[in-house]
């Protein structure tokens, strides 16, 4: 009996500390995505790495080969990231096993995307390289 006890007390704080971490990870990419920085549409340190970017979507409308238009394009503002973001971390936490569902939409958007109103997509190669000519 004492072993259950010790172990329930070592999970309650585990997942305690694992709640302060979904926090702290929410916040981190709320503001990382609220805005962008040179441009519309924000990212987090490895979608910029990687050249993608978060931006609002109201609606898309898919035009030649692998492109679309999507309005109105712009920042998504505190509030869709932050809902976007706990969204997000907290269904991939409590629902890891059914989480592969959630890439099932047109586009490859998300559910999370969908209720903050986002979508990720790529930068455009000319954007990235007049930015970078901007800063030389």
């Amino acid at each position: 009996m004492a072993d259950y006890k010790f172990a329930l007390e070592m999970t309650s704080e585990i997942l305690v500390l694992e709640l302060i971490h979904r926090i702290g990870t929410c916040v981190f990419e709320a503001l990382c995505l609220h805005r962008g920085s040179g441009g519309t549409g924000g990212a987090t340190p490895g979608k910029k790495l990687i050249g993608l970017k978060v931006v609002r979507c109201e609606w898309v409308v898919p035009t030649l080969g692998e492109q679309a238009l999507v309005f109105p394009a712009s920042d998504l503002g505190l509030s869709r990231a932050a809902i976007r973001s706990v969204v997000k971390n907290f269904s991939l936490t409590f629902l890891f096993p059914i989480c592969f569902t959630l890439f099932s939409f047109q586009h490859n958007r998300t559910v999370y995307d969908i209720i903050a109103g986002s979508i990720v997509v790529e930068e455009r190669p000319n954007q990235r390289r007049r930015v970078n000519n901007n800063a030389n």
